[in-house]
C-alpha cells in the first residue's frame, strides 16, 4: 500500500471508530473501503477484524471507567461471539473469493435498510430485565 492508500485507512478507521463506539458496525465501514483498495476478501475481513480491536478497546476504555457495561451480560456475550467467531473463521478461510465477495455484499445491502427503516431505534428506554443486571 502507499501513503495515500494508508491515509485513507487511517481517516477510514477514524470514522469507523467513532461511528463503532456509538453506533456499533464499524466493520461495516472498513470492509468495503479495504475491497474497494483492491485486498481480497479474507484479508479485507481479517484486517478489519485487527483494526476493530483497536477501535474497541479505545470504547471499552471508557465504557468501564463510566460503568456503562453490563458485565453478566457483556461475558456471555464474549464467550457466545468466541466459539461463533472460530467457527466463522474457519468458513471464511475456506471459502472463495467470488463467493465472499457476493455474500459480503448481500449482506451489507441487507443490514444497511434496517438503520432508516425505525428512526427511533434503540433510542427507546425500556426497563432492563432483573437477570441483565
Amino acid at each position: 500500500m502507499n501513503y495515500l492508500e494508508l491515509s485513507g485507512a487511517l481517516g477510514i478507521g477514524l470514522v469507523a471508530g467513532f461511528i463503532g463506539a456509538i453506533a456499533g458496525g464499524g466493520g461495516m465501514i472498513t470492509v468495503p473501503f479495504l475491497l474497494f483498495l483492491g485486498l481480497p476478501p479474507q484479508i479485507a475481513l481479517a484486517t478489519s477484524k485487527f483494526g476493530g480491536l483497536g477501535m474497541c478497546f479505545g470504547a471499552i476504555i471508557k465504557f468501564v471507567k463510566e460503568k456503562k457495561i453490563q458485565w453478566n451480560v457483556a461475558i456471555t456475550l464474549s464467550i457466545g461471539g468466541i466459539i461463533a467467531s472460530l467457527i466463522g473463521s474457519r468458513i471464511l478461510l475456506t471459502s472463495s473469493p467470488e463467493f465472499l465477495e457476493k455474500t459480503i455484499a448481500v449482506l451489507l445491502l441487507l443490514l444497511v435498510p434496517t438503520i432508516f427503516v425505525k428512526k427511533k431505534f434503540g433510542l427507546n428506554r425500556v426497563k432492563v430485565p432483573s437477570w441483565m443486571k
